[in-house]
């Protein structure tokens, strides 16, 4: 937790550097308005966004761990982390943040609030920005729960993110329209990063974007051996997940292969994650008509820009379908190998349900019931009381 906090306060006073124009604002969506408000309480800021913030640590922690037990992964199994909607979150994590709340300390905030609430339920209140006079403007809007439904079925939220910046306009001051040169040589901002593999291996990673001529681009990172490499494994995204995967399993992928030599490029199609939007309608869809020409625009860059001349295509879900449909359909320059992990369709056509199929549904629950009836844990909250027989009948 003290690690993401000296995040905020590095970013923060990276910006305030950049621009030489005093304390920055913070804008934060829920454990992100709480890390926010943190943050406000450490040091100076300017403003700050809260976006449907969560209040109360504590109450976070408890909410998290009901979804973990829903998803029947008990406590005692799983080496210390509570996992949630592809998240884990550490036990000492857990801890710590259960010791946070938004109100815990005055907040330092030179200027104004602005609260922004999901308009089915009462609005929150940050009682510290009240009792330091500060004015705190606050919001409802409807689109929060489109934008936080399974990730292949959000709706972006146009409505709000047209509110936050216009807000922040009103009560900043003008910006400045040239950044300090000096400081962005002093800090070595570019396009690549040095990072390490598991093993401790020099990686350079490097941030791309290849455009596709119609005024869109795709997006991507591409991670390099410290030795020259011939072989790259282009990663697509899976599901509506940016490119980092499910869980940040790309970039753990990722540098798992540097560490063997082999340069990876883990990349957002168009519509999705960092990419440009392309055919507007397809926003945010996880098998997006150009996925072929995407994966396409991206082996070419790749052999004929960086001289990788073996390419593997590799894919999650609708990402393996991508990885397959590439394989079958591009023969210049041509695909090496394709990896394609759990695939939920070969062929998908438009109109398919993005639904999970209720025969993999059935098979997780009988799973999970079966292992239930092993776990002396499942048995207890039977005879305490604490599960419904009900539900279990039917």
């Amino acid at each position: 937790m003290e690690a993401w906090l000296e995040d905020v306060e590095a970013a923060l006073a990276l910006g305030e550097r950049l621009t030489g124009g005093g304390a920055g604002s913070l804008v934060g969506l829920r454990l992100g308005a709480l890390l926010a408000g943190v943050t406000a309480a450490r040091r100076d800021v300017h403003s700050l966004v809260a976006w449907a913030p969560i209040l109360s640590g504590k109450r976070f922690v408890r909410e998290v761990r009901a979804m973990h037990r829903v998803a029947a992964l008990e406590a005692d199994q799983n080496d210390g982390f509570l996992q949630a909607a592809g998240f884990r979150i550490s036990d000492e994590t857990a801890r710590t943040l259960g010791k946070l709340t938004f109100a815990g300390t005055p907040p330092r905030i030179l200027k104004e609030a602005l609260v922004i609430d999901r308009s089915d339920q009462p609005i929150a209140r940050l009682p510290a920005t009240d009792t330091l006079g500060v004015p705190v403007t606050l919001e409802q809007q409807s689109d929060f729960i489109d934008m936080m439904a399974e990730p292949h079925f959000t709706r972006v939220p146009f409505d709000t993110l047209d509110v936050i910046p216009r807000w922040l306009a009103g009560v900043s001051p003008p910006a400045s329209t040239v950044l300090d040169a000096g400081v962005l040589e002093e800090i070595g901002m570019a396009r690549q990063a040095l990072v390490a593999s598991p093993e401790g291996k020099p990686l350079t990673e490097e941030f791309v974007s290849i455009p596709s001529g119609d005024g869109s681009s795709i997006f991507g990172v591409l991670c390099q051996p410290g030795a020259p490499s011939e072989s790259v494994v282009l990663m697509a995204n899976a599901g509506s997940v940016h490119h980092m995967g499910p869980n940040r399993l790309y970039v753990e992928l990722a540098r798992a292969l540097g560490a063997i030599g082999v340069s990876s490029f883990r990349f957002d199609m168009r519509n999705l994650g960092d990419a440009r939007t392309g055919v507007t309608d397809e926003e945010n869809h996880p098998y997006p008509s150009t996925a072929v020409e995407d994966v396409g625009l991206a082996v070419r860059w790749l052999t004929r820009e960086r001289g990788l001349s073996s390419c593997s295509v590799a894919g999650l879900c609708s990402g393996a379908h991508a990885a397959f449909h590439a394989g079958l359909e591009l023969d210049d320059p041509p695909i090496s190998n394709v990896i394609a992990f759990n695939p939920l369709t070969f062929q998908f056509e438009e109109g398919m349900s993005l639904e999970t199929p209720v025969s993999q549904v059935t098979s997780r629950e009988a799973n999970y019931y079966r292992d239930a009836l092993r776990s002396p844990a499942s048995w207890l909250r039977l005879f305490r009381g604490e599960t419904s027989i009900p539900y279990l009948v039917r």
